[in-house]
């Protein structure tokens, strides 16, 4: 049996050595990263949107990457303005986001 390219490279992927299982986490730039439980990584992200959330306001959203390549930001923020026009066609994805 012969895989495609893209099969070749997922098999390598799930199967490299060197692949990690589980998350890597530091506290600043200084220390070096460590191997921590998957609890802890997502009690940090928790904690960190919270932070990010009560600084600066909002919600954070998960970009729609199914449609496009790249990051798309939510409509209403895409919108054009009269001092921003709309992106050109080549720029803009199926879902009606502005794609950057």
């Amino acid at each position: 049996m012969r895989l495609c390219p893209k099969g070749i490279n997922a098999y390598q992927q799930v199967n490299h050595p060197e692949r990690l299982t589980a998350p890597l986490m530091r506290r600043s730039r200084d220390e070096d990263f460590r191997e921590v439980s998957w609890d802890e990584a997502l009690d940090f992200t928790v904690a960190e949107i919270e932070r990010i959330q009560q600084s600066y306001g909002g919600v954070v959203q998960q970009a729609d990457t199914t449609r496009c390549s790249g990051w798309c930001p939510p409509a209403a923020s895409g919108a054009p303005t009269a001092s921003t026009p709309a992106p050109s066609a080549s720029r803009r994805s199926t879902s009606g986001r502005s794609c950057r």
